[in-house]
Formats: structure tokens, C-alpha cells, sequence
């Protein structure tokens, strides 16, 4: 194999435009790449640039997790669909629900109105809504896209067909950094893109049947979060680069909330007084 005619610094400047796919694949390629692998501190410097790329790890996290090397922590991260590190997606923002499907992870949180629970309700107490945020991160494409302008790109079901109206999204924070009020990206309606590795939040205005009151009412009635996502092709049969929303195919993300009875780790219903938030979910989402 050319590869293994090459001196380890050439193998090493190669090896860092893969993606964790490519050094996975490199290393199963023949035995001489798989010790290499092994025994080089370099690789496992490869390995933990991308951990960081992907989740924004510190080294106390990763000391935590007690493994052997950086592409161990790696793949128990990947395994577990760890949510990256960032100001709307710490220890506290609890998770009412993850995927991992197509190159594509998505985690489902909501803005708390109060320990209370209760969502907002309008002064005439005939509507009422939620704030969900979404996390999105781009796994392994090229590039995905996001037409916030398109409000159907984002939907709520359940079985029942109760109505689940998404009135307003926007982006809030890119890569674990709030989004200023004086970029494009964090006005109402607009094209979101991300960049392999790069990890967004969004907020909906989710308006709920007048029957909503606290936020237990919301995730028992809702089944599942529905999201159209553009992904670029990486070039077309020339060889040129697509840069072109139109150039995107749309890939049908699905995820699940959690089921009613995992709701009560992360609440609690206190007689006369209503429905609370825990200080601590009763056991790790």
C-alpha cells in the first residue's frame, strides 16, 4: 500500500483531513495503518482535536469517562449521542428527547417559563404556547441547511392530531456561542447552514391547545418532532462544488420525545401547589 511507503509526519498531515469515518477506515485498512494507529500519540491527538470539534470536551471530561484513548472516548460519546457542550445545552437543560440519523444528531429541549412548569398563556387566556429549542449538529455532510423562513420545515405530532402550530423560530447559538442581535443568523426567518462538526440551537414558539397548562401537559401530548433538513451534495458529476440551496436534497429527520412515564425523573406534582421542576432528574437521561 503507498500509504505505508510514507514517513509518519506525510501519513500524519494526510490522515488530518479525515473524518473519524476515514481514520476508523485507514486503521482497518492492513496491519502495519492499524499499529500505527495504535502506538502513535499523534493519531490520538487526531482523535481528541475531533472529540473537541465534535462535543467541545475539556480534559476533566474526558478523565471522567475513564477510557484508554482519545478514539475510545470517541466512540462511547458517539454510542451515547452526547450532546455538545454549550451555553443552551449544559448539565441543566434537560433532554426530552435525541436522535442520530442520517449524519445527523438532534436533541429536544425546552425554555422553562418557571419552576412552576406552567407555559406561557396569553392576558386573554385564550392561547398559549411553549418554547422548545432544538439542538442540531451536522455529523459527518459536507454541509445542511435549514429554511427558518419555511415554517413547515418544523413540526410537532401525535397520534390524536391536536394542533401543534410552530409561529416563530429562530437561531440563538452556533457552536456553543450565543448569536449577537446584530447577526443575519438570529433574525426571525432566515437560511441556516452548518459545516461538518458545527452544532446549532434553535428556538420555536410552539402554540398548544387551550387544554395546555403546565409543561407535562406538552411532552405527554406530543409523540414526535418532524424536521426537513437540506443536505448539499459535495459535487455534481463534473466535479464542481455545489454552493446552491437548490443543489440540496431534503432528508426527513425524525425524533422521538420521551415516553409519559420518564416525564416524572425530571418533575414532580406537589398537592395545592401544582406541577415543579426538579432541582435533578432521578437518574441521567
Amino acid at each position: 500500500m503507498v500509504l505505508t511507503k510514507l514517513n509518519n509526519d506525510v501519513l500524519l498531515m494526510i490522515l488530518e483531513y479525515l473524518s473519524a469515518k476515514g481514520l476508523c477506515s485507514v486503521s482497518g485498512c492492513c496491519s502495519e495503518l492499524s499499529r500505527f494507529s495504535k502506538s502513535c500519540e499523534q493519531v490520538d491527538r487526531l482523535w481528541r482535536r475531533l472529540c473537541e470539534r465534535r462535543w467541545h470536551l475539556d480534559d476533566r471530561t474526558t478523565k471522567v469517562l475513564g477510557v484508554c484513548s482519545m478514539k475510545d472516548t470517541y466512540q462511547l460519546l458517539a454510542a451515547r449521542n452526547r450532546i455538545p457542550k454549550g451555553k443552551y445545552t449544559l448539565q441543566h437543560n434537560y433532554i426530552f428527547g435525541s436522535s442520530h440519523s442520517h449524519g445527523i444528531s438532534t436533541w429536544i429541549m425546552l425554555q422553562h417559563n418557571d419552576v412552576n412548569a406552567r407555559v406561557h398563556r396569553a392576558v386573554d387566556g385564550a392561547h398559549c404556547w411553549i418554547n422548545v429549542r432544538i439542538c442540531v449538529q451536522n455529523v459527518y455532510h459536507s454541509s445542511i441547511e435549514l429554511d427558518l423562513d419555511n415554517l413547515s420545515n418544523i413540526r410537532f405530532r401525535n397520534e390524536s392530531n391536536d394542533a401543534f402550530t410552530v409561529r416563530r423560530v429562530m437561531l440563538i447559538s452556533v457552536d456553543g456561542s450565543a448569536c449577537s442581535d446584530s447577526t443575519d443568523n438570529h433574525m426571525w426567518g432566515d437560511r441556516w447552514r452548518l459545516s461538518a462538526l458545527q452544532f446549532g440551537v434553535l428556538q420555536c414558539e410552539v402554540w398548544c391547545p387551550p387544554t395546555v397548562v403546565y409543561e407535562t401537559d406538552f411532552l405527554a401530548m406530543v409523540d414526535e418532532l418532524v424536521m426537513e433538513i437540506g443536505v448539499s451534495r459535495p459535487t455534481t458529476s463534473d466535479g464542481r462544488s455545489y454552493n446552491s440551496c437548490h443543489a440540496c436534497r431534503q432528508q426527513q429527520v425524525r425524533t422521538a420525545f420521551v415516553e409519559e412515564d420518564e416525564l416524572w425523573t425530571y418533575y414532580t406534582e406537589i398537592p395545592g401547589v401544582g406541577v415543579m421542576m426538579r432541582s435533578k432528574p432521578l437518574h441521567s437521561y
